[in-house]
């Protein structure tokens, strides 16, 4: 039994021995782009990786279209040596073409497959296009992708999208030479703010059919008015009571809430609903219609002599803020059937408006509530009020002060009690140097209603 079991060994390592062992590169040979009339090379080689030499044979292929170059088919292969063989493809028509060749060493027969394939098209294209976030302004946006062709033969293409939505793709079908692109353009109208995620159907030859992703964020073109300080949105300035002949400043916070850069203007509205150019709103209204002339006189009033806004007209970047100032400047206007007392006012209430320029609506907007929409989130209003009171101060002993008489080098002073006859407002009051006149205080303040 060991005798046995010793003689098994001695075999079984001859066999492990003697074993075949070849490696071919390439495991195939591939003619790419191959067109009739003209010959193709590619090589072959054998390499021997056992410990001892090998008989190798080689058998040509069957087609003529292929044909191995070796002066003789039987060789032998010393261990750890190579062998290069060509092989040689002469298509005489464009067709593809499959052949093989087989190497056989011993008992193992390798098969390398030849394969002769004719020019063909690789056609490629971009699977999204993004537009990213636009404005709702009616106008047309484009994109343009290409349809790249990395084969050696033409190639053709064909887009199609059967959705609802303003999108159209040109050329919709076409031919994309070797070796080079074609641009295709993808035009989308932003008629109204909405999210897009549509696709359109794309056939390109040689592949299986895929999809384009369009995708767009269309929203409003949005400006908005801000107080300054809290930061809130603003609807009205209250000016408040001002003197007749003197200025009041306030200011706002102008707001491009958009991507696009806007131009913007700002428009004085005449005969508004709730407007006041000047009326007494706390008089009754029979005395106020009783006196019609005077009502007359102020409705001829051009409001921008007594309101105004710098700036009235701008380009706004996207997002961007800019400070609008408001100055309010009532100017008396005389009643000639009363005199100007401590009751007489004048109230104003205006709208102003602030509206982007250029096109909003589009005649793609066929629904009445989203251009509604549109026009309300397109512009803004502004609602400005405040009254006009004159300024009454009653001087007491008078307007003119008479000083008793002095000698050179001496002075003579007399006591003047001013009131201020207005309820609303305080008076800031500062009297000019005069020569040989002195007052004392020169500058101060007197409450609504007080004296000093």
């Amino acid at each position: 039994m060991d005798t046995e079991r010793g003689s098994l060994v001695p075999r079984d390592l001859d066999s492990s021995k003697k074993e075949v062992q070849l490696r071919v590169t390439p495991s195939e040979l591939r003619f790419l782009d191959a067109v009739s009339k003209k010959v193709y090379r590619l090589p072959l080689t054998v390499h021997n990786l056992g410990r001892w030499n090998q008989k190798i044979r080689f058998q040509e292929p069957s087609k003529p279209q292929f044909k191995l170059l070796l002066s003789s088919l039987d060789k032998e292969l010393a261990s750890g040596l190579q062998m290069t063989a060509m092989v040689e493809y002469h298509p005489d028509k464009n067709e593809d073409m499959y052949d093989r060749i087989f190497i056989s060493a011993g008992n193992k027969v390798l098969e390398i497959p030849l394969i002769g394939l004719i020019p063909t098209c690789q056609l490629e294209i971009v699977p999204v296009v993004d537009f990213g976030t636009i404005v709702a302004n009616s106008k047309v946006h484009c994109k343009e992708i290409s349809i790249i062709n990395h084969g050696k033969a033409s190639g053709t293409f064909k887009t199609e999208y059967q959705g609802q939505l303003p999108i159209v793709i040109s050329p919709s079908s076409g031919t994309v030479k070797a070796k080079s692109s074609k641009v295709i353009k993808v035009d989308f109208c932003a008629d109204q703010s909405r999210f897009v995620d549509e696709v359109a159907r794309v056939s390109l030859q040689g592949r299986p059919d895929t999809f384009l992703n369009i995708k767009v964020r269309v929203v409003e073109q949005i400006i908005e008015l801000f107080n300054v300080n809290s930061k809130r949105k603003l609807e009205c300035i209250r000016f408040g009571s001002v003197f007749f002949g003197t200025s009041k400043l306030e200011h706002a916070l102008l707001f491009n809430n958009s991507p696009e850069t806007i131009n913007w203007v700002a428009i004085m509205q005449d005969d508004c609903v709730g407007e006041e150019l000047g009326a007494n709103i706390h008089q009754r209204t029979d005395i106020a219609l009783n006196n019609l002339p005077y009502l007359n006189k102020i409705k001829k009033i051009d409001m921008t002599d007594f309101i105004s806004c710098v700036p009235n007209e701008g380009t706004l970047l996207p997002y961007q803020k800019i400070i609008i100032t408001f100055c309010f400047s009532p100017k008396l206007v005389v009643d000639i059937k009363k005199d100007v007392g401590p009751s007489h006012r004048q109230d104003y209430a205006l709208f102003v408006r602030f509206d982007s320029v250029g096109s909003k609506d589009g005649f793609l907007r066929d629904d009445n509530s989203d251009t509604m929409k549109s026009n309300r989130l397109q512009k803004v209003e502004l609602a400005l009020t405040g009254s006009g009171l004159p300024v009454i101060l009653q001087f007491d002993p008078g307007k003119v002060l008479t000083f008793p008489p002095c000698f050179m080098g001496e002075y003579s002073d007399m006591l003047c009690i001013v009131r201020n006859h207005s309820i609303s407002l305080p008076v800031m009051y500062h009297f000019q140097r005069t020569a040989h006149f002195k007052m004392d205080p020169e500058r101060g303040k007197i409450d609504e209603g007080c004296i000093q």
